[in-house]
């Protein structure tokens, strides 16, 4: 069984599994999206050469039947379901529990049948279902040891270890996708650069950060940006991104990512955040 939630543009969320006012007869759409792949042919040459391909946005197709005050239900309906308007929808089953964005093309229905049936189409541009909780991986040359309950004896404790910078092993076990990278400095750190030794990629920032100071790197479609965070406030520092940078990402597998600095590499910390994304629920 799916339990499946709705949230409008408003924010206001109908779970269908919370109230028997509602039955869901059928939803379409939540397979894997259709692939477009692009071709090429030759002269004398049999078949064709792949050229480049893409996965179109989803369609989903909702059916709801309103049960009891069938009228009361069916103006409640409107409030989620209203044309041209964002839209989110909620999936869980025994093995994921993931949303996907949208935006309502229709919503149709007939008034004058005996039990009355409504369809809600909506338009995902983004055809991947994202997870609901990010998968996070911290990269930092220091180790804490300090841990409670603690004694200390006469020969004192260590609070910390440094260490080489080793490569962190970032798994994705869905499709590529963008992700954030959060830079902390506990001291000065000069021009850092954060490398994807797996697709031999690197993003690096001509800028100086000072103790306490976060960048969030956010790598996502849609959402890309630089953003420091420094003494509470945030300001935009795409300006800092050096040419030749790429908007690193995570492929599906294994990603190596690793870090450094022209100054203070033992000073800085990485996180680096994504959402697993899934072709169908």
């Amino acid at each position: 069984m799916i339990e499946i939630k709705v949230k409008n543009y408003l924010g206001k969320i109908l779970d269908f599994q919370a109230t028997n006012d509602y039955t869901i007869t059928s939803v379409e759409g939540l397979s894997p999206s259709m692939g477009i792949i692009n071709t090429s042919k030759l002269a004398k040459v049999d078949g064709s050469f792949y050229n480049s391909g893409r996965v179109e946005q989803r369609n989903i197709v909702i059916t709801i039947v309103p049960n009891n005050n069938i009228e009361n239900n069916r103006l409640y309906l409107y409030e989620f379901f209203k044309p041209n308007k964002k839209v989110t929808m909620y999936f869980k089953t025994n093995q994921r529990n993931v949303y996907i964005e949208g935006y309502v093309e229709s919503f149709e229905g007939s008034l004058y049948t005996q039990r009355q049936s409504f369809q809600a189409s909506i338009i995902c541009p983004q055809p991947y279902f994202s997870d609901m909780q990010a998968k996070t991986f911290t990269q930092a040359t220091h180790k804490n040891t300090f841990t409670f309950p603690f004694s200390i004896p006469e020969e004192g404790i260590t609070f910390s270890e440094l260490s080489e910078i080793k490569d962190c092993n970032v798994l994705n076990l869905g499709v590529a996708s963008g992700l954030i990278i959060e830079l902390i400095a506990s001291n000065t750190v000069r021009n850092p650069k954060i490398f994807n030794r797996t697709m031999r990629e690197k993003i690096e920032l001509n800028y100086t950060m000072k103790s306490g100071d976060v960048i969030q790197i956010d790598t996502r479609t849609g959402n890309k940006g630089i953003i420091l965070i420094r003494n509470g406030i945030s300001q935009n520092i795409l300006f800092s991104l050096l040419k030749g940078s790429k908007w690193l990402s995570v492929e599906s597998g294994e990603n190596l990512f690793t870090f450094s600095s022209d100054y203070g590499n033992n000073n800085l910390q990485v996180t680096y955040k994504f959402y697993t994304l899934h072709e169908g629920v």
